[in-house]
């Protein structure tokens, strides 16, 4: 693989993946934020025990449009590891957190679907990760058509100008290599 050439992803490519994966993300958390909102039973019911899902309210529709939503999310985990064939294909390193957001999300995944599926916790996760998904791949479908987007919304629009005071030691007891 070192002594090929990075792939040229089309820049419509990824546009097309990006913007297909922030609507999809985003017609899944409102379908989830639907039934969450508007829960009868309270926190311990909706966390611990799913009763939306499983209980007496299994019937009310926004409980079988939910259950889909989160049907979908789970099996959507797959493929979105599409975008690590991008990442490769473009000779770009994989970093840590890639691994590990895949990793853990496909496992909590099966977790959901198979280990403990009564657990409310896998509608929570599923909600919040829907909501950061259709966030993320709106910024990289808009800085996949528009490289303007970059300036204005990507990590260097965040550095505090020079004479500002920065944060050169994290935490105690740590030091910068």
């Amino acid at each position: 693989m070192k002594s090929r050439r990075a792939v040229d992803v089309p820049a419509e490519l990824l546009f097309c993946w990006d913007a297909f994966w922030s609507v999809f993300s985003g017609l899944c958390f409102f379908d989830l934020l639907a039934l969450v909102a508007d829960s009868e039973y309270g926190w311990h019911s909706r966390i611990c025990t799913d009763d939306e899902f499983l209980g007496v309210m299994a019937s009310r529709p926004e409980a079988q449009v939910a259950m889909r939503a989160r049907f979908l999310f789970i099996i959507a985990k797959l493929a979105e590891l599409g975008d690590t064939l991008f990442i490769v294909l473009k000779k770009r390193q994989l970093i840590v957190l890639h691994y590990w957001h895949h990793v853990t999300v496909l496992l909590f995944c099966w977790q959901i679907a198979y280990a403990q599926p009564e657990g409310g916790d896998g509608t929570y996760f599923a909600l919040m990760n829907a909501f950061v998904h259709m966030v993320m791949y709106g910024y990289y479908a808009l800085t996949a058509q528009f490289k303007s987007v970059r300036k204005v919304c990507g990590p260097a629009a965040h550095v505090p100008p020079r004479g500002l005071p920065r944060c050169r030691q994290p935490c105690p007891g740590y030091r910068h290599p």
